[in-house]
């Protein structure tokens, strides 16, 4: 099942495939993930369903997995109010283009979100929006659905990638934002970190994230990248470990990637030694490292550590 892509349709699909008397298992397994993944309470009692007719060791770990995300997800307390806004999740939903959504006690510190061409981050924007909540800051949450996956910028905002950072700076400031940590996971992993090495923060967080898709990289580079040669500037092909070791002071940049993807493996190691840069190697995981973070609880660590770290800061200054 590659419809990965989370939207209001995407959710009807979910829907009406409950009601079907029967599934095959890639079916069932794609419908108990999503279930999962889009915060539907109903996850618990069909995951347990599906584990007493299903014997086998792979899919007996797989739901148990499911079963730790789906209370990991379940014990957000804006999960609920948001899910009943129509409002929210329909911007949430939305394919392409930026939503702002302001903070609470600590409004003026945003978080920018940089989505996948799936239009999610793992879970769905609802949820990853419930998760930030808790942390009191604003959420920006910047959408590339199509094909350019940001190299062209961001519908509304910027026209290329060059231009981003600048342009998120502006309409953060104009939201009243005082400071901002920047994230990104698969497909808005590079344009994260290129936003990250261009940009003032205090921190950066990239899950699976590629950081060198210039001509001569010695990792291995996605295809969805070679595709665009000749359709985007070529300076936006970059190597960025190139660019992060000659910045100046910023903010901590720390990266996660599972030891089970070569590729992003490749991609997160070839920064090792860059100033400023943290990487964390996790031995179950393979791309889908959010997943894995969730599940064990440490997925907002990163986040915790860096509102922590600027908030000592500023009380010493």
């Amino acid at each position: 099942w590659k419809n990965e892509y989370h939207s209001l349709a995407q959710i009807n699909l979910i829907q009406e495939m409950s009601q079907r008397p029967q599934l095959d298992l890639r079916e069932t397994l794609f419908l108990a993930t999503q279930l999962v993944n889009h915060g539907f309470h109903q996850a618990d009692a069909y995951i347990r369903r599906l584990g007493a007719s299903m014997p086998s060791r792979p899919v007996q770990d797989y739901l148990a997995r499911l079963l730790k995300r789906h209370r990991a997800i379940q014990s957000l307390a804006f999960l609920r109010p948001l899910q009943a806004d129509a409002d929210a999740v329909r911007q949430l939903y939305a394919g392409d283009g930026f939503v702002f959504r302001p903070g609470t006690h600590r409004r003026c510190t945003a978080v920018v979100i940089f989505t996948t061409k799936f239009n999610n981050f793992t879970v769905s924007h609802v949820v990853a929006d419930a998760m930030f909540a808790e942390l009191g800051v604003s959420r920006l949450f910047l959408k590339d659905t199509s094909e350019f996956v940001f190299l062209r910028g961001v519908k509304g905002l910027a026209e290329d990638l060059a231009a981003l950072p600048e342009a998120i700076g502006r309409l953060l400031k104009d939201n009243g934002i005082a400071r901002q940590m920047l994230t990104g996971y698969s497909s808005g992993g590079y344009p994260s970190l290129f936003a990250a090495a261009h940009m003032d923060h205090i921190g950066h967080a990239g899950f699976s994230v590629c950081s060198d898709i210039s001509p001569s990289a010695k990792a291995p580079v996605p295809d969805m990248y070679r595709k665009l040669k000749g359709r985007v500037p070529d300076t936006l092909f970059a190597d960025l470990g190139l660019v992060l070791r000659r910045r100046h002071g910023g903010g901590s940049i720390r990266l996660f990637y599972g030891q089970r993807d070569a590729g992003d493996s490749a991609q997160a190691l070839h920064l090792e030694g860059a100033p400023g840069v943290e990487i964390a190697g996790h031995a179950e995981a393979g791309h889908e490292v959010t997943a894995h973070l969730l599940e064990e609880g440490r997925f907002m660590d990163v986040f915790r550590d860096f509102l922590s770290c600027a908030e000592r800061n500023e009380a010493s200054a």
